[in-house]
């Protein structure tokens, strides 16, 4: 049986990596490194369905997956925090060769829209602002991908 290797098949052969040991630290990161894919893989079929608000918070619930994976990486805790403040992320996503300020204050933004509960007339709710809130995030997790590894 042929099979042709797209990004989707790399995405799998993500996830079998994940399963057999490329985070060397625990069943924790693994499972959180996966839920960050599935958040956004509903996160954009939510945006396809007009759903905006729902596409934010799983984009929102993606990086809260991510800096939960990068606290059981660096503290090789199973105990995260429930709720994710800039304390608590800040000295997660800094390192000496880069400023985390940029991407906490992202996902300090991305908490603050999904909780917004007149999100229909909040002004960045249109597509095309919502579509740029996605791709930044995957920006976003696609550094965060390399704190883990």
């Amino acid at each position: 049986m042929n099979h042709v290797y797209s990004f989707k098949n790399r995405q799998n052969d993500e996830f079998a990596n994940c399963l057999i040991g490329q985070f060397h630290d625990s069943e924790q990161v693994c499972y959180y490194y996966k839920l960050v894919h599935y958040h956004m893989k509903l996160a954009k079929i939510m945006y396809d369905h007009d759903q905006l608000k729902t596409c934010l918070i799983l984009c929102n619930w993606a990086l809260n997956s991510m800096i939960k994976a990068l606290y059981s990486h660096k503290y090789r805790s199973v105990n995260v925090p429930t709720e994710l403040t800039m304390n608590t992320i800040l000295p997660l996503v800094h390192t000496d060769s880069k400023s985390g300020l940029d991407i906490a204050i992202f996902i300090g933004t991305m908490q603050h829209l999904s909780s917004i509960e007149d999100f229909l007339n909040c002004p960045s709710t249109n597509m095309n602002n919502v579509k740029k809130l996605v791709q930044q995030t995957e920006e976003v997790l696609g550094e965060l991908k390399h704190l883990l590894g």
